[in-house]
């Protein structure tokens, strides 16, 4: 199978069952909480895409990391990825939910880039701005570029 469509396939299923048990917004949270740990800690990238290290000893590193933070849903995707030897697509799955997401509910994403900081009150300006032109809620985010 594409490699690219795994990840579709994860998250469209993992969308489906948290719509249906009314779980949406706890699994959004923790796709949130898992992309946050895959781009601070890319050890846990590595583990995952490790093929030395047993599913075992990778089911067991998440839950060491996760422990009860995570919706059941979200913790029987894991144990799902890893059964099948697809968790070094977990990345992709947390990509495909987030983007899923983010269409169902009319949401829009921004980078403000500027040389310095922007405080939250001119964050909220530009959103609402943004928001008022498109008509969706608007997720915003900032990069600072010194350059």
């Amino acid at each position: 199978m594409n490699q690219s469509k795994i990840g579709v396939r994860y998250a469209k299923a993992l969308f489906q069952t948290a719509v249906e048990d009314n779980s949406l917004e706890a699994v959004r949270n923790d796709m949130t909480l898992i992309a946050g740990y895959l781009d601070t800690l890319p050890v846990i990238s590595e583990v995952l895409k490790s093929p030395v290290i047993k599913s075992s000893q990778k089911f067991d590193v998440i839950e060491a990391l996760l422990g009860n933070q995570v919706h059941a849903n979200t913790y029987s995707l894991i144990k799902l990825l890893i059964a099948n030897k697809r968790e070094a697509r977990l990345f992709d799955v947390v990509r495909n939910f987030t983007a899923i997401y983010r269409k169902e509910k009319g949401i829009v994403t921004a980078t403000v880039s500027s040389p310095v900081s922007i405080d939250a009150a001119m964050l909220s300006k530009i959103a609402a701005i943004i928001q008022k032109a498109t008509g969706k809620t608007v997720e915003m985010s900032q990069m600072a570029n010194p350059d």
